[in-house]
């Protein structure tokens, strides 16, 4: 996939991970 290209998905892709390690992270809390 060319970033530049579709650069909204980009942005999604960071949003996403963000919220898998903000997951990750409350499951390391318990």
């Amino acid at each position: 996939v060319e970033a530049h290209q579709y650069p909204f998905t980009d942005k999604a892709n960071v949003q996403l991970a963000v919220c898998i390690i903000d997951l990750i992270s409350e499951n390391n809390k318990k």
